[in-house]
């Protein structure tokens, strides 16, 4: 992965986090748990 650009206008970061919540994705910011295990083979591993 390579960083291409940062934001830092507070405005700017605002609307990008309002359009998220908006649209149904999930607040980055919002604390989660662990990822679930794995139900199946993970592909390209052999």
């Amino acid at each position: 992965m390579k960083l291409d650009s940062v934001i830092t206008e507070p405005e700017t970061i605002d609307k990008i986090l309002k359009h998220i919540v908006h649209t149904g994705g999930r607040d980055p910011f919002e604390p989660r748990g662990p990822p679930g295990e794995a139900t199946g083979p993970v592909e390209g591993i052999a």
